[in-house]
């Protein structure tokens, strides 16, 4: 998908900022991808898991340019992200907190800013379609809109789902919403927080849910039920017009796909778009 040239201020994150000698190596074994990968050229999507491995918070990282990193987080988890970090920092020499006068916008086409004001800058990690995002002192972000519309046109045409639109805190895992497909979990780095239920989940193909793209001739809203034939499928969680993301059960899919039904909302029939590597 291609379109114009544009610019977004994501008023809905924070911009956490870790600094000290440690402040790369204290996330390192907790998170589920980097941050060794980070540089000033390359950002990274990563999150946070529970014991069990599910979602706790996503978020991206930004080299700072002086051995820090920012974190790019949602507004509504960063004060909690904050004390877990915290808790997991122990001694390590690395202080975490909250710049308030800094903030995120995204786009696609050039970026408007001059290098000096993209405190942190990157393409976005998880798809191309995405163009960059970049840290930027926030009397600079308020010039660009707030309206996001265009960006989660974008975002559900690349398959993407979006903490705090598609997943909430602790709800999900990170194959349910492609996480392991986007380049959020690195199964390879050493330990991190739930890995060794993600690491089996994805080994062993316990992969039940994944969230797909949804297309119908009539627009769709968040919440409606995909079914097929008697079996409920799962929900909308994204929509813009005709397009829309859903988390859907696979394993009920792929039991089904052989009757002569197909997939519906509400009895209309919808298309679906599944992930690369998904059957």
């Amino acid at each position: 998908m291609t379109t114009s040239a544009a610019v977004f201020h994501h008023t809905q994150r924070h911009i956490l900022h870790i600094t000290g000698e440690d402040s790369r190596s204290v996330l390192t074994r907790v998170i589920t991808q980097g941050p060794d990968g980070v540089s000033e050229a390359r950002g990274q999507w990563s999150a946070l898991l529970t014991p069990q491995g599910k979602i706790i918070v996503d978020f991206m990282m930004f080299d700072d340019h002086h051995g820090g990193l920012y974190l790019d987080v949602p507004a509504d988890q960063s004060e909690a992200l904050i004390k877990r970090l915290s808790l997991y920092r122990l001694r390590a020499k690395a202080e975490i907190k909250r710049i308030e006068h800094l903030a995120l916008i995204s786009g696609w086409g050039a970026c408007p800013l001059a290098a000096e004001l993209r405190l942190g800058y990157s393409a976005d990690p998880r798809h191309s379609d995405l163009g960059w995002r970049a840290i930027t002192p926030l009397n600079k972000a308020q010039h660009f809109p707030q309206d996001l519309s265009a960006y989660h046109q974008m975002r559900i045409s690349a398959l993407v789902a979006e903490f705090g639109a598609d997943y909430t805190s602790e709800a999900v895992f990170s194959t349910d919403v492609n996480h392991d497909l986007l380049g959020a979990v690195d199964y390879k780095k050493g330990c991190f927080v739930g890995q060794e239920v993600a690491s089996r989940m994805k080994r062993k193909g316990e992969i039940r849910k994944r969230t797909v793209g949804v297309m119908a001739a009539h627009a769709l809203e968040v919440g409606q039920v995909l079914t097929l034939g008697e079996s409920e499928l799962g929900q909308i969680t994204s929509a813009q017009g005709q397009n829309g993301l859903a988390r859907l059960r696979l394993d009920r899919l792929n039991k089904s796909k052989n009757e002569e039904a197909s997939v519906t909302i509400a009895g209309q029939s919808v298309q679906l778009r599944l992930p690369d590597d998904t059957n």
